[in-house]
C-alpha cells in the first residue's frame, strides 16, 4: 500500500494496531495531522525499539486526541523512557499507558515518577514485569504523594519486597486519587501486608487491591481482615495463592460479617485453610449483604464444605458469581448446590469445572435449571465424566429454562446421543446464546443434528464443536445450515478427520456475513427514524434495537469493527429516546406510539454494566428522571419542601436521577460527568425537613428498587451531610439519617426495570 494511502487509513481509524516496524513512519505522520481520529494504538510485541518510541513520543507531544497507548513487550529501555518523560511534560490527552514486560528499571521509573508529578492527565499506568525493585517503587510512592490524577497503578511481577510495599502503604494513608493498586507476585510478606492493612483503615478512595501470589500467611491476613471491618471503600480484594491458613481464613470470615463495601473476593488456590475455617466462611456469607463475586477455586473443597456454601446460598441475596472450579465436589455437594438454586434468586454465574461431576451430578443440576430463573451461565467443563445421560438431562431442562445464556460442557464424554438431545432442546429454547461442546466424543450424527437445529434457532451466537469426531460430512451439513442461519458469529469446528478447506471457507464466509448483521440492523434503525410515526413503527424500533444489542454483545472481542459498532449503538440509544419522546409530544394522535418511551427506558434499565450501550442508557435514564423533577423543583425553597402527597413520587425520581447519573459518571472522563450537586443538595434538604421517617422510608424503598445499579451515591450523600456544619441543622437529626440509611442489613437486589413499571413518576 502506498505510504500516503497507509497514512490516510491510519488517520481515519479510532483504534490502530501496528504489527510491523515498517508501518511506524505512516502512523507517526497520521498522528501529526490536525484531523487525526486515532484514540487508541497498540504495538505488537518486538516491533518497536527506542528509536521508534522516540518518534512516536515526539508526534504525541502535539497530539490532543490519543487516549490509550499500548507499548508492552517492546524492549523499551533508558532512551525510550526519556522520550516518554518529555511526553508526560507536554501531552495533555493521554489517559492510559501500558508498558508490560519492557526493560524499564529503577532509573527509568524514577525519571517517569518525577515527570508525572506535574502531569494531570494520565489516569492508568501499567508497569507489569519491568525489573523494578525497592528504589523504583519508593520513587513511585513519592509520585503518589503529589500526583492527584493517577487512578490505576499496576506493578505485578516486580521485586517490590517489604520496603517498597511499606512505602506504598505509607502514601496510601493520605492519597485520595488512587482507585486500583495491583501488587501480585511482588515478594511482599506479612510485614508489608500489615502496613497495607493499616493504611486501609484511613484510606477512603482505593476500590481495588490485588495482593495475589504473595506469602502473607497468618499475621498479614489477620491484619487485613481487621482493616476490612473499618474500611468502607474497598470493593475488590484479590488474595489468590497467598498461603492463607486456618487462622487467616477465620479472620476473613469475621470481617465479612461486618464489612459492607466489598463486592469481589478472590480466595482461590489457598489450600491450607482447613475444613472448619471454610465452613465458617460459608456461615459468614449468610450474613454478608455486599459480596457479589466469590472465587473459591482450587481450595480443596469437598462435599461437606460445598454443602455449607449451598446453605449460605439459600439465605444470601447479593452473590451473583460463584467460582468453585478445580475442587473435589461430587454428588452430595452438587445436589446441595442444586437444591439451593431453587431458593436463590441472585446467582447469575456458577463455575463447577474440574470437579468430580458425572451424569448423576449433572442430573441434579438439571432439575434445578427447570425452576431457577436467574442463573445465566453454568460451567461444567473439564469434569471428564459427563456422558450422553447427563447431556440428555440438561437438554430436558433447557426445554423449560428461559434464563440460561451460557452452557460450557467442554472436555467431557458426550457423544452423538447427547448432542442430538441438546440440538432438539435448542429448537425450542430461545435464551441460550453460547454452547461449548469442544473436546467431547461427538461424530457426524451429532453434527448433523446441530445443523438441523441451526436452521431454525435464532438465539445461539457461539457454538464450539472443536476436537470431536466430526468429519467433512458433518461439516458440510453445518455449512448448509449456516447458509440460512443469521445469528451464529463464532463456530469452533475441527477434529481427527480432516475437514476440507473448501467447506471451512464456506463456513467462514457465513460467519463473516453474520458479524455484519449489526451494521444492517443499524441501517434499519436509521431508515425507521425517517418514517412517519405509527404504533407498528414503535414496535419495529424496539425489535430492531433488541436485535442490535443482542448481536453486538456476542461479537468476538477482537472483531475489527466492534469499536465503531459501540459508538453507533450509543448514538442510536440517545437518538431513539429523543425521537420517541418528541414524536409522542408532537403527534396529532396521542395513542400513535403510546408507551414507546417507557418501553425504551425499560430496555435501557435492563442493560448490565458489562454490555455495550450501558453508558448511553444510564445517561438517558438520569436525564429522564431529572426531567420528572422539573415541575416540582420550583416549589423548593430554603424553608419549605414539597407536600407529603408529592414526596414519594418526587423522591423516587430524585433517587433515580442520582443513581443513574452516578452509574454514567463512572464510565466517562471527569470533564464529561453529569453534575448532580444540586440534586444531592435537594435530597439532603428534603431529608432534613418535614416528615422525616416517612421520607426516609421512601428513600430506602427507592434504594432497594435500584440497588442492582447502586454505585457511590451513599458516599456522596455522606459527604454532603458532613458538609452541613455551616448550615442551621439538627446534628441529632443528621445522625439519625446516617444510621437509617447506611447501617443495618443492605436491601436486596432487584432490577431497576421494576421501578420503571411501578413508579407513578414514570407515567408519560
Amino acid at each position: 500500500m502506498p505510504k500516503n494511502a497507509q497514512t490516510d487509513e491510519f488517520q481515519n481509524q479510532t483504534k490502530v494496531f501496528i504489527n510491523n516496524c515498517e508501518q511506524i513512519p505512516c502512523f507517526v505522520e497520521a498522528l501529526k495531522r490536525e484531523n487525526c481520529r486515532i484514540t487508541e494504538v497498540s504495538f505488537d510485541e518486538h516491533c518497536l525499539d527506542d528509536v521508534g518510541i522516540c518518534s512516536v513520543a515526539e508526534a504525541l507531544v502535539q497530539n490532543t486526541v490519543l487516549k490509550t497507548l499500548e507499548l508492552s513487550e517492546n524492549s523499551i529501555s533508558e532512551s525510550g523512557v526519556c522520550a516518554l518523560v518529555k511526553l508526560f511534560a507536554l501531552n495533555t490527552s493521554l489517559k492510559t499507558l501500558f508498558l508490560f514486560r519492557n526493560k524499564i528499571n529503577n532509573t527509568g521509573v524514577q525519571a517517569m515518577a518525577e515527570a508525572l508529578k506535574k502531569n494531570t492527565s494520565l489516569k492508568k499506568l501499567y508497569l507489569y514485569n519491568n525489573s523494578i525493585s525497592e528504589d523504583g517503587i519508593c520513587a513511585l510512592a513519592g509520585l503518589l504523594e503529589q500526583n492527584t490524577s493517577l487512578e490505576t497503578l499496576e506493578l505485578c511481577q516486580n521485586e517490590i519486597n517489604d520496603v517498597g510495599g511499606c512505602a506504598l502503604a505509607s502514601v496510601l494513608k493520605q492519597n485520595t486519587s488512587l482507585r486500583s493498586l495491583s501488587l501480585s507476585h511482588t515478594h511482599i510478606t506479612d510485614v508489608a501486608v500489615s502496613a497495607m492493612a493499616s493504611a486501609l483503615k484511613q484510606n477512603t478512595s482505593l476500590k481495588t487491591l490485588v495482593l495475589s501470589e504473595n506469602p502473607m500467611k497468618e499475621t498479614g491476613m489477620c491484619a487485613l481482615a481487621e482493616a476490612l471491618k473499618q474500611n468502607t471503600s474497598l470493593e475488590i480484594l484479590d488474595l489468590y495463592r497467598c498461603e492463607i491458613n486456618e487462622a487467616g481464613a477465620k479472620a476473613m470470615a469475621a470481617a465479612l460479617t461486618q464489612n459492607t463495601s466489598l463486592k469481589k473476593l478472590r480466595l482461590s488456590d489457598n489450600q491450607e485453610m482447613g475444613k472448619v475455617a471454610i465452613q465458617i466462611l460459608a456461615e459468614a456469607l449468610k450474613q454478608n449483604s455486599s459480596l457479589e463475586i466469590f472465587e473459591f477455586s482450587r481450595a480443596c473443597l469437598c462435599d461437606e464444605q460445598a454443602s455449607a456454601l449451598a446453605e449460605a446460598l439459600k439465605q444470601n441475596t447479593s452473590l451473583k458469581r460463584l467460582y468453585l472450579s478445580s475442587n473435589r465436589i461430587s454428588l452430595e455437594g452438587v445436589s446441595a448446590i442444586a437444591a439451593a438454586l431453587s431458593h436463590n434468586e441472585s446467582l447469575e454465574i456458577l463455575h463447577l469445572s474440574e470437579n468430580f461431576i458425572g451424569d448423576k451430578e449433572t442430573e441434579a443440576m438439571a432439575v434445578a435449571l427447570t425452576t431457577n430463573t436467574t442463573l445465566k451461565s453454568l460451567c461444567l467443563s473439564y469434569n471428564k465424566k459427563i456422558s450422553d445421560a447427563g447431556a440428555q438431562a440438561l437438554a430436558a431442562a433447557l426445554e423449560k429454562n428461559i434464563a440460561l445464556k451460557i452452557l460450557d460442557l467442554r472436555l467431557n464424554k458426550i457423544g452423538d446421543v447427547g448432542a442430538e438431545a441438546l440440538a432438539a432442546a435448542l429448537k425450542q429454547n430461545t435464551s441460550l446464546a453460547d454452547l461449548d461442546l469442544g473436546c467431547n466424543e461427538i461424530g457426524d450424527a451429532g453434527a448433523q443434528a446441530m445443523a438441523e437445529m441451526l436452521k431454525t434457532n435464532t438465539s445461539l451466537k457461539r457454538l464450539i464443536l472443536s476436537s470431536n469426531k466430526i468429519s467433512n460430512v458433518g461439516a458440510r451439513a453445518i455449512a448448509a445450515a449456516l447458509k440460512q442461519n443469521m445469528s451464529v458469529t463464532e463456530l469452533g469446528l475441527d477434529g481427527k478427520e480432516a475437514i476440507s478447506y473448501k467447506v471451512w471457507q464456506e463456513i467462514k464466509s457465513y460467519l463473516d456475513r453474520n458479524k455484519e448483521v449489526p451494521f444492517q440492523v443499524f441501517s434499519n434503525l436509521e431508515n425507521l427514524l425517517k418514517k412517519k410515526n405509527s404504533k407498528k413503527l414503535g414496535n419495529e424500533v424496539i425489535q430492531e434495537l433488541e436485535k442490535l444489542l443482542d448481536h453486538q454483545n456476542f461479537l468476538p472481542k477482537n472483531y475489527p469493527g466492534l469499536r465503531e459498532l459501540n459508538e453507533k449503538a450509543n448514538a442510536i440509544i440517545s437518538r431513539l429516546f429523543a425521537w420517541a419522546t418528541d414524536s409522542f409530544s408532537a403527534s396529532s394522535s396521542v395513542h400513535a406510539i403510546d408507551g414507546l418511551p417507557l418501553k425504551l427506558l425499560s430496555m435501557y434499565a435492563s442493560i448490565p454494566p458489562e454490555e455495550v450501550g450501558f453508558s448511553a442508557a444510564q445517561f438517558e435514564l438520569a436525564n429522564f428522571y431529572r426531567s420528572e423533577l422539573v415541575p416540582t423543583q420550583a416549589a423548593l425553597t430554603d424553608t419549605s419542601v414539597i407536600t407529603s402527597g408529592e414526596s414519594e413520587e418526587y423522591l423516587r425520581a430524585l433517587m433515580g436521577c442520582l443513581l443513574h447519573a452516578e452509574n454514567y459518571n463512572k464510565t466517562i472522563a471527569p470533564e464529561d460527568k453529569i453534575n448532580v450537586d444540586a440534586e444531592y443538595d435537594t435530597l439532603l434538604k428534603i431529608l432534613l425537613t418535614g416528615d422525616i421517617r416517612q421520607k426516609l422510608h421512601v428513600v430506602k424503598t427507592a434504594e432497594s428498587t435500584l440497588s442492582a445499579f447502586e454505585a457511590d451515591m451513599k458516599d456522596q450523600l455522606i459527604k454532603y451531610m458532613q458538609g452541613c456544619g455551616q448550615r442551621p441543622v439538627d446534628c441529632d437529626l443528621l445522625k439519625e439519617i446516617n444510621e437509617f440509611l447506611f447501617s443495618g442489613p443492605q436491601a436486596t437486589s432487584s432490577s431497576a426495570s421494576s421501578l420503571l413499571s411501578s413508579s407513578p413518576s414514570m407515567r408519560l
